[in-house]
This record gives C-alpha cells, structure tokens and sequence, in this order.
C-alpha cells in the first residue's frame, strides 16, 4: 500500500511538471499578438512567426526578409527576439549572391538567454536553424 501511494505522488508530480511545460492557449495567443507588434515595428522585415516557449516562459519573434533582385544579388535575413524584453536572441544576415558564386555571410550568432550577452557564432545557415531551435525550440521551415 505505502508502494502505490508513492507511486501516485510521483505520477502526480510528473504529470504538474509536464503541464508546466507546456504552453495553454492563452500563452500563446497572447506571445502571438506580441509578435505581430513586433513585426509592425519593424517594417523592413516580410514575414514573422511567434513561438512560446514554455520552459523559459518567453515568447520569442522570428521575423525574416528576403530580397532579390533581378541580376541575382539581394539579402536574406532572420532576426530572434524576446518579444516583450525586445532583445535580440539571434540573427542571421547573408549577401546573396548570382548562382553559382557563394553567397557572403554578413553575420550569424545566438544569445542563449543565460549566456549575460556572450554569443555563440555560427557560420551557415544551417547552423544557425539548430542554434536557434536547441537553445529556444525554434523549429523553422528550409
């Protein structure tokens, strides 16, 4: 009997942590409408997507743009903030460049947000979608 109470104090604690680690609707409703501010506020950017994250209790905004012109040149560039601090947590830019030269990365780097302001540097964009989805959980489209 002293086993099954243990048992169900565990199962009681596990599944309290597990509902803490999850973000409710109007989490993220809320994170998503704090974004779409952010976005206005930043006119030079296309697009956005909101994600919440839970674990940390921060909503963070991923804005984006890409520009090309018709000689093939033009930019392309992702930018990760705390949606209501409004730092930034990470930020990709590149010079595209005409097919097949490679195109130039202007800058790439993340800021956990226990890292005090150290960045962790990344080389291509690749690199910075893992950087970005294992310290936020930001799982962005190719």
């Amino acid at each position: 009997m002293r086993t099954l109470a243990i048992a169900l104090v565990l199962l009681c604690s596990c599944m309290a942590f597990a509902q803490q680690r999850e973000a409710s609707f109007s989490q993220q409703r809320e994170c998503w409408i704090q974004t779409k501010k952010v976005f206005e506020d930043h006119p030079q950017y296309g697009d956005y997507l909101s994600h919440y994250d839970a674990k940390a209790n921060v909503c963070y905004a991923e804005l984006s743009r890409f520009d090309l012109k018709d000689d093939g040149h033009g930019v392309f560039e992702m930018l990760v903030l705390d949606a209501f601090e409004n730092a930034i947590r990470a930020q990709y830019a590149a010079q595209l460049e005409p097919y097949p030269q490679a195109d130039k990365i202007v800058f790439c780097y993340v800021v956990p947000i226990w890292a005090h302001g150290k960045k962790t540097t990344c080389t291509t964009i690749d690199e910075f979608r893992i950087l970005i989805d294992k310290q936020f959980g930001i799982d962005t489209p190719n």
